[in-house]
């Protein structure tokens, strides 16, 4: 795991979220993967586990498969904007 100076640094899988949040999620400096197109649910979860990723998606068939807990964060819809103030709030 990488080290930053406010400890371990995340490392992201995203799927084809709608908005790409994986992209801006990239762009802002977290080492984030992204799902290939099309990448079937399955694959994408296992690859998450082998790399030891959390996999932020707005899927929520991806939420009750087999191995998702602890691994897959919900997203809510409304997007990354929405969502990033929602978790503002929420922290205080």
């Amino acid at each position: 795991m990488t080290m930053t100076a406010n400890g371990p640094a995340v490392k992201l899988l995203c799927d084809e979220m709608p908005g790409r949040p994986g992209r801006y999620l990239r762009a802002a400096g977290y080492d984030t993967a992204i799902g290939a197109a099309g990448e079937h649910d399955r694959a994408l979860l296992a690859r998450a586990i082998a790399e030891n990723r959390p996999l932020p998606t707005c899927d929520r068939g991806m939420l009750a498969r087999r191995g998702a807990a602890g691994r897959v964060m919900a997203v809510p819809h409304g997007g990354l904007d929405e969502s990033a103030q929602r978790e503002d709030r929420r922290a205080g």
